[in-house]
């Protein structure tokens, strides 16, 4: 069991399921791939530049901290 726990949050990366408090947080692909980078480097910061080219696996875009910024804040709210 490869479970990684944070306060909290529970999260299995290999079947990539998230728990808040024992409930399932149901997250877009976008948002899993997220918490999946975050959550397996715990501790490390990134800057959403990093974020932008590991999680949409392309170069940073113009304005990518926005976009970057939205889903994080979409994680946040639904946790």
């Amino acid at each position: 069991d490869r479970r990684i726990v944070s306060g909290r949050l529970s999260y299995d990366p290999d079947s990539r399921v998230l728990t808040a408090d024992g409930d399932e947080v149901k997250l877009t692909a976008t948002e899993l791939g997220i918490l999946d980078l975050l959550m397996c480097n715990l501790g490390r910061v990134f800057p959403a530049e990093e974020i932008y080219r590991r999680v949409w696996d392309e170069e940073a875009a113009y304005a990518c901290e926005n976009t970057v910024m939205v889903h994080i804040r979409r994680i946040r709210e639904k946790l």
